[in-house]
């Protein structure tokens, strides 16, 4: 059994049709990732340059300003990789992987938000 470059897994005992939409799934999962991670950069903005400030003062803002996008996507790389070895095992879907599936990525598209959400309001707590 010849296997195509861009399958995830070995065809499944079902042909290979079954698993070309189990690859749909990944592929799609994957594209969601890639969209993800690129949202945490669209917020980043730089801080305004105070009068009589250096570049030290400058950057130590900048940091501080980036922590949170930068956890954000390592923790989104972590899950990306954590979902690709997942997807190494699994050899047949049905609905309720959809669901699962679909559920757990709802909350990756979620970081980007929450990353602008924690780095905006820090520093109120109430």
């Amino acid at each position: 059994m010849q296997q195509s470059w861009f399958c995830v897994n070995e065809p499944a005992e079902g042909g290979s049709e079954r698993s070309l939409e189990l690859d749909r799934i990944a592929f799609f999962s994957d594209g969601v990732f890639a969209i993800a991670i690129p949202l945490l950069v669209l917020e980043i903005r730089l801080p305004e340059p105070m009068p009589g400030s250096h570049a030290s003062r400058l950057s130590i803002a900048l940091v501080e300003e980036l922590w949170p996008d930068f956890y954000s996507f390592w923790f989104v790389g972590t899950l990306w990789i954590a979902h690709h070895r997942v997807f190494r095992y699994i050899r047949d879907y049905d609905r309720g992987l959809f669901l699962i599936n679909s559920f757990f990525l709802m909350w990756i598209v979620l970081l980007p938000f929450s990353a602008t959400l924690l780095s905006r309001f820090e520093d109120q707590q109430g």
